[in-house]
């Protein structure tokens, strides 16, 4: 078995899957993805019958933890039911500050919740309640009394009075869906703050630093960059997505190229490997460079919000930083199955979100159905090879671009091909803007240039597009039979282009052979 991590991480999915079956028909993906993973990679030996039992293990404790997760977050939701609308008092420690056109957001863990009882000295407290995550929220723009996010850092304890909110639940197909993406996050319920008090706590050092980092960053790049890249610029650099224009989120997304906006391995392997190679032309060892490097985008990643897409690439490359120290082959798909399992153990509810399977079944696109089709072209057809790298992320990303947005932007592969390229000029025209902003806005300015050429171009190509025919297909959300129907023919087509391949291998070692034996 050359993947055994595959194999576990595709009965560790699909065992989830089935529990979490009963919360969203939305799961129907990955547990097709998952099973067919498990399929491939018992096939690949025939060694299948040893590995079959592991697989069914893993399935047994994927369900087993989907099920123990599921219990928890039941009975967290119950709490939230009971107190919601209710005006409470809530203690607990600070682990994320965030401000945006005067309002502040904070995200508090470890949360006693107490319903107050009375009003003004005569309050007193009923029973309370333990909800481990909780987002408060209160505007700072005319209220003089409430504390605006300078005077919050992480790690410290706040109390707030206020009235806990349940998330809302899509009522429609298509609708986003806050309570599925927050439970995803781990947050339980929300808060409107009418009263906030800080009340002592130790500060995080390293959180707290990387958080003043960010908004350092983020202050430069918005004075520095032209209004219209700023927003850019802070989501593609620093994750932070609450200055883009949606405008150009909305024309980024229905011509394929939104996942330019978010962080991911494209940009960190730019990040991550670049700082790498240069340790390594300073003079610093595998081992040096690797660890260093490592650390590094441990912190960005944290920095930037620790999303699913960026611990998936964190991890990833970390994994290969390590293979390179040891001297080992790194294995893409080995590397993203342990990625997978980090992230589904901690919250199986992830697997629920079209965000985290188009993040990693583009990934599986590029290590397992890639190669397949390159292959099968050919190494002397470089065009069609470097279409096939789109054409393989379109392929298996299709189904979830069509669940979770019903519409398919028929020339996303043609414009990945032109945009990816360029992305790198973007963030380091970002990153440039929000060094140098620090030193001065000109400079800043300066930086950004780059950049904004590149942007410019990005959405003259959107906006060109857009009028050619037949520019968006709105297709709808198919059917479950025609989802599995579908991964069914592109698996019966993959392998029947690895015998094609398989074939023409026999054949060349033949007509070697011949040759050989000719010359002597």
């Amino acid at each position: 078995m050359k993947r055994p991590l595959c194999l576990i991480a595709g009965g560790f999915v699909l065992g989830e899957t089935v529990v979490l079956l009963s919360l969203t028909s939305g799961l129907l993906i990955p547990a097709l993805l998952a099973a067919g993973t498990g399929a491939v990679c018992l096939k690949r030996r025939s060694k299948g019958a040893v590995w079959l039992p592991v697989f069914l293990l893993f399935v047994l404790l994927g369900m087993g933890r989907a099920g123990v997760t599921k219990l928890k977050w039941e009975a967290r939701e119950r709490a939230c039911m009971e107190m919601a609308g209710v005006y409470s008092e809530l203690h607990g420690r600070v682990s994320a500050v965030e401000e945006s056109e005067g309002k502040v957001q904070i995200t508090i863990e470890e949360n006693v919740v107490r319903p107050l009882v009375g009003g003004g000295e005569g309050r007193s407290f009923s029973m309370s309640w333990q909800i481990p995550c909780v987002l408060v929220s209160w505007k700072t723009d005319g209220a003089e009394d409430m504390p605006d996010a300078r005077d919050f850092k992480i790690g410290i304890d706040v109390t707030v009075r206020g009235k806990l909110e349940l998330f809302a639940r899509a009522r429609n197909p298509g609708e986003f869906d806050s309570r599925n993406y927050y439970r995803g996050q781990g947050v339980d319920c929300r808060m409107y703050g009418e009263e906030v008090e800080i009340s002592g706590g130790d500060v995080s050092p390293l959180p707290e630093l990387l958080r003043q980092i960010r908004e350092k960053a983020k202050h430069n790049i918005m004075r520095s960059a032209a209004v219209e890249d700023a927003g850019i610029f802070s989501a593609a650099v620093l994750g932070d997505k609450k200055a883009l224009n949606s405008e150009i989120k909305d024309l980024y997304q229905k011509n394929g190229i939104a996942h330019l906006l978010a962080i991911s391995g494209l940009h960190l392997s730019i990040i991550g490997m670049g700082g790498y190679k240069l340790l390594r032309k300073a003079g610093l060892g595998y081992k040096g460079a690797g660890l260093a490097g490592a650390a590094f985008i441990f912190c960005y990643g944290a920095m930037t919000g620790a999303s699913p897409s960026v611990v998936r690439a964190v991890v990833m490359m970390s994994t290969g930083f390590l293979a390179s120290y040891l001297g080992r082959t790194y294995d893409l798909l080995s590397a993203l199955s342990l990625a997978l399992l980090m992230l589904v153990w901690e919250t199986p509810e992830l697997l629920t979100q079209g965000g985290v399977q188009l993040s990693f079944g583009a990934v599986f696109a590029v290590g397992g159905v890639l190669p397949v089709i390159q292959d099968y072209l050919g190494k002397e057809r470089k065009i069609l090879g470097a279409l096939a790298v789109s054409a393989a992320i379109q392929l298996v990303t299709l189904p979830v671009i069509l669940w979770d947005f019903f519409q398919f932007p028929v020339y996303g592969i043609f414009l990945n091909l032109l945009v990816i390229p360029l992305m790198g000029g973007v963030i380091c025209s970002g990153i440039g803007t929000a060094l140098l902003g620090g030193i001065s806005c000109k400079a800043g300015a300066l930086a950004a240039g780059t950049g904004h050429y590149i942007l410019r171009f990005y959405e003259w190509l959107c906006h060109g597009t857009e009028r050619l025919p037949y520019h968006t297909l709105v297709m709808g959300r198919p059917a479950a039979a025609a989802v599995i129907l579908y991964y069914m023919v592109l698996l019966v087509v993959l392998i029947g282009m690895k015998r094609v391949i398989g074939k023409r291998d026999e054949a060349e070692k033949e007509r070697e052979k011949r040759y050989q034996r000719e010359k002597r």
